[in-house]
């Protein structure tokens, strides 16, 4: 069973907050491990106009890539975790994509994949 642990920022209104209590109790559902997770809650005009919302990780300091990774890998029970675990990237050191960009190579890796036509 998961716990959810949600703060709010200034300027979150009631239904806000009652939409992402709602999502957490959805959320328990569905999750078997016993795990707390935890939520800040902020609101922001700088979302482009088609999005309704939006998540960055938080960071924890002094937390290594490697630790999670063994974490999740010696917790594997079922073939959707087989899965998940498979897609994590090798070695110590986890490198972060945003919009695309590698900040390893600088490229935006948008341009060097061939557009689909539908």
């Amino acid at each position: 069973m998961a716990t959810f642990n949600f703060t709010y920022a200034p300027g979150t209104t009631l239904q806000q907050m009652i939409g992402f209590e709602m999502a957490g109790r959805i959320w328990d559902a569905y999750l078997t491990d016993p795990i707390t997770v935890n939520i800040y809650v902020g609101v922001s005009s700088s979302l482009p106009g088609n999005a309704i919302g939006g998540a960055l990780p938080g960071i924890r300091a002094a937390q290594q890539y490697l630790s999670v990774v063994n974490a999740l890998t010696n917790d594997v029970v079922s073939n959707d975790d087989r899965i998940a675990t498979s897609t994590l990237q090798m070695g110590a050191v986890y490198h972060a994509w945003f919009d695309a960009f590698d900040p390893t190579t600088g490229i935006n890796d948008k341009l060097r994949r061939p557009q689909r036509s539908i």
